[in-house]
């Protein structure tokens, strides 16, 4: 038998750190030494720092990888709120996913534990259950939201990761004095009418380090001193270096939902004289003008609108600066590596390859990897569908139908499917019909595509059939 422990330290848990995996971790094992499981295999899963209200955890992911491989025969939580705080997909595993490979589930706060049950879950009173750790995480998630924007209106909330230039003191902004000089260089150059390609020629040339280098997050190597437009523009556009709080520029899409999304600028929190300023006002109010003088928008030619964009665009990578090949709209389309455009001695520099060629060259491994790769035709459970599942539990729960229906209905929906994979068919399929690269083959099969200087591609895959990325 092989037991798994699931421990998770939800945002908030993080500051108790390892309290809170001791006490998660000695309320398992006392269980665990309860019901003699010293013949069983045991193992450990923690997710620090994770919310609960969605699965896309590395640890829960692991864990139920296992269990689609049947290598899991029970797990063991502290409370239900541990394994998840979304009520239908907490609901849609233990009603379908466990009970379907046979795993037994106990969460030991709850007193739950699935054998208890036999085939039915818990009822009402495990769903109640469910949707009150869903609604503790949404209210808990508007309280933390409201008191940040409430510190964010005293000029107290400032990020460890603050604006370039500057470092946080205790909770105030001060300038450092390694990378102010550089924001002060920057404003000088945009308020004398440089552009930005301009600044990034003279920034290398002055060999003032990027803003990765100082948080530690790339080494010191050729790149080192290597400036992108977008970083230059972040940074003559942050009012902050004037001595201005300003906060609540972007905020979470959605609850549950990782993703940020900007806000308004009417919406943001701006405090003047919060902090010392890098430049001045007045600097500051000149490089806008010139800015939204020189940044007009320019009509796009009939010519270039009429050129169809590759189907590899976005996908694209120089193989040695790992950078992203921008896409050219000249005469004879090409993918262009523009970072390192200021250093001359660089492998890369002016690195440019023709789209044809480029799609003929990742056609032709595409071919290549088709007949080199053996044919199969396993067997494959599949696992049934949750839509089905989840609007079957939501009528339950609402009243709408009743166990013994529900229970009979289940029944139907959880019955294992088994299907075959048919790589040898796709791969037939398309070297006899696709004479080129289609949008339907690099939707499927390609990940990355990076291009060497010296004119070779290394193809970085993908396995529709698996749903999993290949190392290249």
């Amino acid at each position: 038998m092989t037991i798994a422990k699931y421990i998770r330290l939800s945002l908030e848990d993080s500051r108790s750190e390892s309290q809170s995996i001791d006490n998660q971790r000695l309320l398992l094992d006392t269980y665990l030494q309860s019901i003699d499981a010293s013949n069983a295999e045991v193992l450990e899963f923690v997710d620090n720092g994770y919310s609960g209200t969605n699965f896309d955890r590395p640890a829960i992911q692991s864990l139920l990888a296992l269990v689609q491989e049947r290598k899991i025969d029970c797990i063991i939580v502290k409370d239900f709120s541990r394994f998840g705080r979304n009520a239908l997909e907490t609901g849609y595993y233990l009603e379908r996913i466990f009970p379907l490979y046979g795993v037994r589930f106990v969460s030991l706060a709850d007193g739950y534990d699935s054998q208890d049950y036999g085939e039915d879950t818990g009822g009402l009173l495990v769903s109640f259950k469910f949707l009150m750790a869903e609604y503790y995480s949404k209210d808990l998630s508007q309280k933390i939201t409201s008191a940040a924007r409430e510190r964010m209106k005293r000029g107290e909330r400032i990020s460890k990761r603050c604006a370039f230039g500057y470092r946080k003191e205790g909770n105030n902004l001060v300038p450092d004095e390694a990378t102010a000089p550089t924001v002060q260089r920057i404003f000088q150059l945009a308020q004398q009418g440089e552009s930005t390609r301009s600044i990034v020629q003279t920034l290398y040339r002055e060999q003032h380090f990027i803003p990765t280098v100082y948080r530690g997050e790339r080494p010191v190597d050729d790149t080192a001193c290597i400036w992108t437009a977008s970083v230059i523009g972040a940074i003559l556009r942050n009012e902050q270096y004037t001595g201005t709080y300003v906060s609540g520029t972007t905020k979470v899409e959605g609850f549950g939902s990782k993703r940020r999304v900007p806000t308004p600028e009417s919406e943001w929190i701006k405090i003047p004289n919060h902090h010392p300023a890098i430049i001045t006002q007045s600097q500051f109010d000149m490089v806008q003008a010139i800015w939204k003088q020189s940044r007009k928008p320019r009509g796009t030619s009939v010519q270039s609108a009429s050129k169809p964009s590759s189907h590899l665009s976005g996908k694209v990578y120089c193989g040695h600066c790992g950078h992203k090949l921008r896409q050219s709209t000249s005469k004879t389309p090409s993918f262009d590596c523009k970072f390192t455009r200021p250093i001359p001695d660089s492998p890369c520099h002016k690195l440019k390859v023709t789209t044809s060629d480029l799609e003929t060259q990742v056609f032709g491994e595409l071919v290549h990897r088709f007949n080199t790769q053996p044919s199969t035709a396993e067997p494959v459970e599949v696992i049934p569908s949750p839509d089905k599942a989840q609007s079957l539990y939501e009528a339950f729960v609402a009243g709408e139908i009743d166990a013994q229906t529900y229970q009979s209905l289940k029944a139907l929906t959880d019955r294992p499917q088994s299907k075959k994979k048919e790589h040898s068919s796709q791969v037939e399929r398309y070297t006899l019909k696709e004479k080129s690269l289609t949008p339907e083959l690099v939707e499927e099969w390609i990940e990355k595509v990076f291009y060497f200087p010296d004119g070779h591609i290394e193809v970085q895959w993908r396995e529709p059939a698996t749903g999993k990325t290949p190392s290249k």
